[in-house]
Formats: structure tokens, sequence, C-alpha cells
């Protein structure tokens, strides 16, 4: 009988796909986000800090017209940034400040979040490794995806500091991002990030999930 088991386990071992390359899945996805003609979906974030007020949650719209036409407007607390570009020159606003800001659209996302405030690191320095974890079918909004789960681990990195700035600088100490990538569509509809920092001389956690729902693809897209 024992004979028998292991025959049948050496067999299943023996015929079991590989998992594809991760970091291939990773760049495929990448790129063919910006591949179709056109791109629409609305972005549902929920993110938990570890501190009592709970979790904050944003929505962020995207929509995408080839060639690099793109339209983002994320609501978050009573707060809006908008995000808009004709592929040429970027515009981005804040209903808070009530201010915006135009930018030549090659400086690319790092140029957007600094006129944010937000100093994004050095990425040049930063390793990261990945794996294919397996494979799974989620549930958005009644649609099923059969997708590849890819696991993206992040060294460790520091955030920049500006030239006022007394405090040491928030460092991250361990980051992993997971996301589903659908097979069919080549791109991710869902990602999580956990991230642990050293800020302020305390050991925070950062916990974010991200779901893409009402996804369109090559549908009529107005340019305006």
């Amino acid at each position: 009988m024992r004979a028998v088991v292991a025959f049948a386990f050496m067999s299943y071992i023996g015929t079991a796909q590989p998992l594809p390359d991760a970091q291939t899945l990773y760049d495929r996805a990448q790129a063919a986000a910006k591949s179709f003609h056109s791109l629409q979906y609305s972005a549902e974030m929920t993110m938990q800090l570890g501190v009592p007020s709970g979790p904050i949650k944003s929505t962020t719209e995207v929509a995408y017209l080839s060639p690099g036409k793109t339209r983002m407007e994320i609501k978050t607390s009573g707060t809006t940034m908008l995000d808009v570009s004709d592929g040429e020159t970027t515009w981005v606003y804040n209903s808070m400040t009530k201010q915006y800001a135009k930018i030549p659209a090659a400086q690319g996302p790092a140029a957007v979040m600094a006129v944010m405030g937000i100093k994004l690191p050095d990425t040049s320095y930063i390793h990261t490794s990945y794996k294919t974890t397996g494979q799974e079918t989620i549930d958005i909004d009644g649609q099923k995806y059969e997708c590849w789960v890819v696991e993206m681990q992040i060294s460790e990195f520091s955030f920049a500091s500006g030239p006022n700035d007394k405090a040491a600088p928030p460092k991250v100490t361990g980051a992993v991002m997971t996301s589903w990538i659908d097979k069919k569509l080549g791109i991710d509809i869902q990602f999580t990030f956990m991230m642990k920092m050293q800020m302020g001389g305390k050991d925070v956690e950062m916990h974010q999930k991200v779901v893409k729902k009402g996804l369109k693809i090559d549908q009529p897209l107005a340019e305006a």
C-alpha cells in the first residue's frame, strides 16, 4: 500500500507543471496595462497603519487612452487629487490647497509625487526579488478571475530627508507586495502591500489592499 501511495505521489510530482517566472509575469503586467487602446477601472484601497484611528479608505478612478493619455482622480477623507496627462504634459490638482501644478509628462510618477509633497526613495539601490507563489481564482463584483499570485520582496531602504528635516527619515525594514495577475488579461486586478517602518523612534506596520473594480478594456472613451 505504501508503495502505491509513493508511486502516485511521485507521478504527481513528475507531471506537475512548473510555475511561470515571477519577474516575467510582473514585467508583462506592467506592459499589458499600456497595450490596450483604452482601460478604465475603479481602484478601491484600504490601508491600516496600526493606529487607533482605524483604516484609511480611498477610491481612485483611472482611465487610460492610447497613446499615453491618462486621468486619475483620487478621493480620500474629503480630499480630491486629480492627475491628468495628454502624453506630453501632466497637470496635478489638490482640492485641499486649491492649487495645481504643471510638469512635463516625461518626468514620470516621481515628479507627480514630488508636487504632492511626497518624496520617493531612490530606487536605483533598492533590491527586489520575485516569487510565483501559486495560482488562485478570485471573485470581484461577481466576476471570476483566474490569476497567478506573484510576490515581490523589497529590500531595506530609507526615505529621502529634506534640507530642513531634523528628525531621521522613515526607514523601511521589510516590504512585500503580492499581486494577483489575471492569466487571460495579463494585468494585475488586485494587490496587497505590507511594510514595516521605523518612524519617529517607533516601529510601525502598514497593510494595504487595492482591488480594481468595474474593469473596462478597449471600450469607447471620450478623449476629453
